[in-house]
């Protein structure tokens, strides 16, 4: 499909092509065999696609505490560790189980991460953001038998029971991540850290991965929103899957490598 710019303004330009790469992206997102030959002439993505150096993968839906996960994960250890991440992705999810590689899913509140992404991207309605969250935990959902799950809750104030679950289930040896206050101001300063690199030096309350009273305001007219009728049966889908991937959380299993329909 072409478009043809009708002598709108370059903002306008600027916000369908941006409109039109998101969407291809969602689309290759569910399969790996088209995702990755695409996403990695995509330089930002060269450092959080999966590579053969990749030792742990950590994914979930946008705003599900995967950069606290990442951040607090790093800094526990004595050492780096290589990790594929924040491509919001089934693909990812996909191949890592593919390649038998240690996967952590965390998982969100549909209705805490869909206002959150709203909120960090405007240009995403909450419908939208309802479709993609059922779109990525029925991709995975499959495959959850070589995947380990962490829920939201659990990742941000009991990180070491899911890291504990991480190293039984891959037979890891991963220091824990103690949740004292201390440990968590350090981690929310990685989290800044990570957000200037990411988005040219500048922290949008609006957008970093830590809490923000500056969110309150709008998350509550949102939270009012998603009560609406009109998204009563996407809330309804995403609450039925939230269960199943709260259930896996709550399970314990090993991991057998790739579970799910052929790629």
């Amino acid at each position: 499909m072409i478009f043809h710019s009708q002598g709108g303004s370059p903002s306008r330009t600027a916000s369908l092509a941006a409109r039109v790469r998101r969407s291809v992206s969602l689309l290759l997102s569910d399969y790996p065999r088209l995702y990755y030959p695409v996403m990695r002439r995509r330089g930002r993505y060269k450092d959080l696609l999966i590579s053969d150096r990749t030792e742990l993968v950590i994914e979930g839906y946008p705003r599900s505490g995967n950069t606290f996960a990442v951040a607090a994960l790093q800094w526990a250890q004595g050492r780096q560790l290589t990790f594929a991440r924040h491509t919001h992705s089934p693909a990812q999810v996909i191949e890592a189980v593919r390649r038998r590689l240690p996967v952590l899913v965390v998982v969100r509140d549909p209705r805490d991460a869909a206002h959150s992404l709203v909120i960090r991207e405007p240009a995403v309605s909450l419908e939208l953001a309802l479709k993609r969250y059922i779109r990525f935990h029925s991709r995975i959902h499959p495959y959850h038998a070589g995947y380990v799950v962490g829920t939201f809750a659990e990742v941000t104030t009991n990180y070491a029971h899911v890291i504990q679950r991480l190293n039984e289930a891959f037979r890891l040896s991963l220091t824990p991540f103690e949740h004292t206050s201390e440990n968590c101001e350090v981690v929310f300063k990685i989290v800044e850290d990570m957000e200037r690199a990411a988005f040219r030096g500048t922290v949008a309350e609006t957008r970093v991965a830590r809490p923000s009273a500056i969110r309150s305001e709008p998350k509550a007219r949102l939270m009012e929103a998603l009560e609406d009728g009109r998204y009563g049966l996407l809330v309804e889908k995403c609450d039925a899957l939230y269960r199943q991937f709260q259930a896996l959380a709550a399970s314990k299993h090993e991991p057998e490598g790739a579970q799910g329909p052929d790629e």
